[in-house]
């Protein structure tokens, strides 16, 4: 297949109008908050930036996009094979008549599946990309996380995971990954701080930690303040804080004091 000017990108419209792309991403963005970092949001603002003219349908140079948001090529990449993973992107490579790959077509989706069409699109001669208005995306702050699509349930998750603390995250996260995930970092955070006791003896600070996480994180929503960039680093923190304070009460049950200050008389110093 040939194209051989910006009318043939019309093919790849995902979207009626510009509106609905933007609402697309913005929904996009509630979704995976704490998935994307600066340099995700930068690529995913820019490509929709160009995708004005035909909703959704962009053909930019790689060296464009970095030299654009001031990243380097492998951090680029990096935020592409996340937005592609994610669902919101897909990309056409291009090829040119007289041989040679070239320029990329990005195409920003309306759902989780890639268009039905070849990934590989013949050029006959490059062209450059097409500058438009720049997009207004609104600035939501929202606690969530995806819902993992694999069709399992708690069952699936390891026995030496506690239940109550699974459950409790699966209020908020209905997700076995993530409740798998957060644990992991009760794991870690137990091994950092040098506990002696079981893991299983900390899961009423751990269930603690995670609900201060997630009242944390709602009440930035609810107030408008500076939301939680990171939910997982975050409760990871919390828990640190809390079995720290444990790690201090195993010391100082151990350690015997050389004085015994209240067996001392008062009169003892008159």
């Amino acid at each position: 297949m040939y194209i051989n000017s910006y009318a043939d990108l019309k093919q790849f419209v995902s979207f009626k109008s510009v509106d609905d792309m933007n609402n697309i991403i913005d929904q996009f963005k509630i979704r995976h908050k704490y998935d994307l970092n600066k340099s995700d949001l930068a690529l995913l603002t820019f490509l929709s930036q160009h995708s004005c003219k035909y909703p959704g349908v962009s053909y930019l140079k790689n060296s464009t996009i970095c030299a654009a948001i001031n990243k380097s090529e492998s951090t680029v990449e990096r935020s592409k094979r996340k937005l592609k993973q994610l669902g919101i992107l897909c990309i056409k490579s291009t090829k040119k008549r007289h041989g040679g790959t070239g320029s990329n077509i990005y195409v920003l989706l309306d759902d989780s599946t890639c268009l039905d069409k070849s990934d590989n699109v013949e050029m006959t001669t490059p062209y450059k990309a097409h500058t438009s208005i720049k997009a207004n995306n609104k600035e939501l702050r929202h606690v969530g996380e995806e819902k993992t699509q694999s069709g399992l349930d708690l069952s699936y998750l390891p026995k030496s995971i506690s239940a109550d603390f699974a459950k409790e995250v699966f209020k908020f996260f209905p997700s076995p990954y993530t409740v798998y995930r957060y644990f992991g970092k009760v794991m870690q955070a137990h091994k950092q701080s040098n506990l002696e006791c079981n893991v299983s003896d900390v899961m009423d600070q751990a269930i603690h930690a995670f609900k201060s996480t997630i009242f944390k994180a709602k009440m930035a929503t609810a107030h408008g303040t500076k939301p939680i960039r990171n939910i997982t680093a975050y409760f990871y923190g919390t828990l640190r804080t809390a079995f720290c304070e444990l790690r201090r009460r195993e010391v100082a049950d151990r350690v015997k004091p050389i004085y015994d200050w209240n067996g001392i008389k008062k009169d003892a110093y008159v």
